[in-house]
């Protein structure tokens, strides 16, 4: 078996790994780059007899293309949907329907290759590892991983799991190994946070957060539910919800209580879905039957409301909303504040306060990882740090990019 990383050997993001065996080649993943001073990589997904996508973070499949030619597309069925409502927001063409969809724990063939997909926790829902196994080969690819979210028994299952034994190589990820330990180790931690922070709120507050950081949103209903407060999302977050119920009945949903979609503020994202009514499927409707205010009504009790934003709306409902002193929380990376323009406003404008928990495994939990599951070679992907996973795994090797890795079955 020969694997070669195309991407991510030596940066964290735009992951694209190669695994051949004989004159079969897949790619797991096709990310594109998250540092501006990364260039793209240049390779035809027609040479390949499958694309394989672990989950929609474009670090993981921002290279796809709507047409992939002759190759095969794998991803579950809840990825495909959120990287074509990325897409649609994006103004980018939505990939087409000629899809193979996985499910957890059901192995798929291509070629000569089995291919074992692992759900596990991280930031974005129906995040996967794959086992890849030929017949002198076994190699396991974590993805992005963690052990801190609300899916963490993932990873407990992992460690558990017979299947994970006598793996040849683990492409590991190593996002957060050099990143100093959070006071928010856990979502719980967050929660604990939030609901504090609600409780004694006297104006709005306002939650900057990806959407389809589900653990986040979940985390911030509860919140709200304990602080007895109106949690308000968009047109785009309440469709990211909706989309969550074909994996989920305890993701909150606009028929929920205490939450709502603010009717009269959806401006782009509204006019998209509004253009886009077959993706959609009625979403307008369905959203104008449940719960929706507008900003009218809300202005007699801020202190009631909790809102859930574009970050490019909240100065813009804040001056409508009459409020001059917020709640703001960042619950992101706050590496991204650096280059927004938006976020270094608000930052300015308001007091805003950080809380979040990282979507990668910190160092305690990989050493764990490698040390109970013992693979006979371990090596670092998706990290600036690779020479760190040699102090915590004496069988890591480092590669650069485009190296080709070489595993000679034992005859």
């Amino acid at each position: 078996m020969k694997i070669i990383i195309h991407k991510g050997a030596e940066e964290i993001g735009g992951n694209c790994i190669e695994i051949s065996e004989g004159s079969t080649k897949i790619l797991i993943d096709f990310g594109s780059p998250l540092s501006s001073n990364s260039k793209n990589i240049s390779i035809d997904p027609s040479d390949y007899d499958a694309v394989i996508i672990s989950h929609p973070h474009l670090d993981h499949y921002g290279m796809l293309s709507k047409s992939l030619a002759e190759c095969r597309l794998f991803c579950s069925e809840l990825t495909h949907l959120l990287i074509n409502t990325t897409n649609l927001f994006s103004n980018k063409d939505i990939l087409n329907d000629e899809v193979e969809f996985f499910r957890p724990n059901h192995s798929f063939q291509v070629n000569n290759l089995k291919i074992t997909p692992f759900l596990v926790d991280h930031s974005s829902a129906d995040s996967f590892a794959f086992l890849v196994e030929s017949t002198h080969c076994r190699v396991f690819y974590t993805g992005d991983f963690r052990a801190t979210g609300r899916k963490k028994i993932l990873f407990n299952k992992m460690l558990n799991d017979p299947r994970l034994k006598n793996i040849d190589i683990m492409l590991i990820e190593g996002t957060a190994m050099n990143r100093r330990p959070s006071d928010f180790l856990s979502e719980s931690n967050i929660e604990s946070f939030l609901y504090k922070l609600f409780s004694k709120q006297t104006s709005s507050s306002f939650l900057i957060a990806s959407s389809q950081n589900i653990d986040r949103i979940v985390t911030l209903y509860r919140a709200c539910l304990k602080a007895d407060k109106v949690l308000l999302i968009d047109f785009y977050t309440a469709w990211i919800l909706k989309l969550m119920q074909k994996v989920s009945i305890s993701v909150p949903y606009i028929n929920w209580k205490n939450i709502a979609v603010i009717h009269n503020f959806g401006g782009r994202y509204y006019n998209i879905i509004k253009e886009h009514e077959d993706f959609f499927d009625g979403f307008l409707s369905e959203v104008f039957s449940n719960n929706h205010l507008r900003i009218e009504e809300l202005r007699d009790q801020p202190s009631k409301y909790v809102f859930k934003v574009s970050s490019n709306h909240i100065a813009k409902v804040a001056d409508l909303m009459n409020i001059t002193d917020p709640i703001l929380v960042y619950s992101q990376w706050e590496g991204y504040i650096k280059d927004d323009v938006t976020l270094k406003s608000l930052k300015n404008k308001y007091d805003m306060k950080y809380c979040h928990t990282s979507g990668h495994a910190l160092i305690e939990d990989i050493e764990l990882f490698l040390n109970i599951l013992q693979p006979a070679k371990a090596i670092p992907i998706h990290t600036e740090t690779p020479h760190l996973f040699k102090k915590i795994y004496d069988k890591t090797v480092i590669y650069r990019d485009n190296e080709e890795i070489l595993h000679e079955p034992n005859i």
